[in-house]
């Protein structure tokens, strides 16, 4: 690679990277729904096929550590 594409490279990555964080964020606040009183969920496609993944994205997602789980059948995340 020239310098000139490392350059347009460097600039790229943190765009798109920017623009990828935006669309999971929108699509996680779009996506919130009550699901049960006083508690924020959302859908997640890991919930019904890895329970053991999306526990752990619930955490992160969510920013809560100690938070933040699926109901089992629901395909949701809800703080905890």
């Amino acid at each position: 690679m020239s310098n000139f594409q490392n350059k347009i490279a460097s600039c790229i990555k943190p765009i798109l990277l920017t623009f990828i964080v935006i669309c999971i964020a929108s699509v996680m606040v779009a996506g919130d729904v009550v699901f049960l009183p006083g508690k924020l969920c959302f859908v997640s496609t890991y919930c019904p096929t890895a329970p053991e993944l999306c526990d752990n994205f619930c955490k992160v997602s969510l920013g809560n550590p100690k938070g933040g789980l699926c109901f089992k059948g629901q395909g949701v995340c809800c703080f905890n």
